[in-house]
């Protein structure tokens, strides 16, 4: 399903009034300026990128924050061993009830989280449908509700001995980098990667976390058409653009 069953669809009707200078604009701009594809305002995009980051960050902060539910619902359905989390843009886990949400306050076991997206899939139990991905433990059910994709690559490894980059997401698990697999949603600026290897989310997409789609972008090459591509070992792969789900 594309754009992700997201609990964020408002965001870019309001971030559009807080950050006019999408990176999609950008890229415009530069083709009617028929910039040559070595030249990359770099600083400018990196900003821009940052900002509409930032913005889209503080208005799902203000959602989830919006969506907790009274103590009273959490501590009964706490006795039928259902519990309920959010995964935010960073990719990062929490409780659902807690507040602030930050690094300090984030699950932070290497076991648990490894164990919790190994048994991470899409919510089939008919209830509790507002949590669209659900992650059992023997008797306790955990429902999860992100606020994009469950899956939110962090970093891209290269440290594997078969030489292809891998994109590493909660903690531990990684699956294989395909540089002309990239898209881009032009509404809420975010970059995806296909979900390949994930047994019960593969075929989703996954979030490319901030940090790592502004490492991308000192790669990005800006096409006189007003596409953009990435530069990858001396190969250049179009970024497939995408606004509510039409290219």
């Amino acid at each position: 399903v594309w754009p992700p069953a997201t609990t964020c669809r408002v965001l870019p009707a309001r971030v559009a009034v807080q950050s006019p200078m999408t990176l999609s604009s950008i890229a415009r701009r530069c083709a009617r300026r028929a910039l040559t594809r070595r030249h990359d305002p770099r600083g400018l995009l990196i900003r821009t990128f940052a900002a509409s980051s930032e913005d889209l960050v503080v208005y799902a902060e203000e959602i989830q924050a919006a969506q907790i539910k009274p103590a009273a619902f959490y501590e009964e359905q706490g006795e039928k061993r259902n519990y309920f989390y959010h995964i935010d843009l960073q990719g990062r886990l929490f409780l659902e009830d807690v507040l602030p949400k930050n690094v300090a306050t984030s699950l932070k076991s290497d076991k648990f989280l490894d164990f919790f997206w190994h048994m991470l899939r899409p919510n089939t139990l008919g209830t509790f449908e507002e949590y669209p991905f659900i992650s059992p433990c023997g008797k306790e059910m955990n429902f999860v509700r992100p606020a994009d994709t469950p899956i939110v690559f962090d970093r891209i490894d290269y440290s594997e001995p078969n030489g292809f980059p891998r994109l590493v997401y909660a903690s531990a698990h990684s699956q294989e980098f395909d540089p002309s697999a990239l898209v881009w949603h032009t509404e809420t600026e975010r970059i995806y990667h296909p979900v390949t290897k994930h047994k019960r989310l593969k075929g989703s997409m996954g979030l490319l976390r901030s940090h790592l789609g502004i490492s991308l972008s000192e790669r990005f090459v800006f096409e006189n058409d007003g596409g953009v591509s990435l530069e990858w070992e001396d190969k250049v792969f179009p970024i497939r653009m995408i606004d509510n789900g039409t290219e």
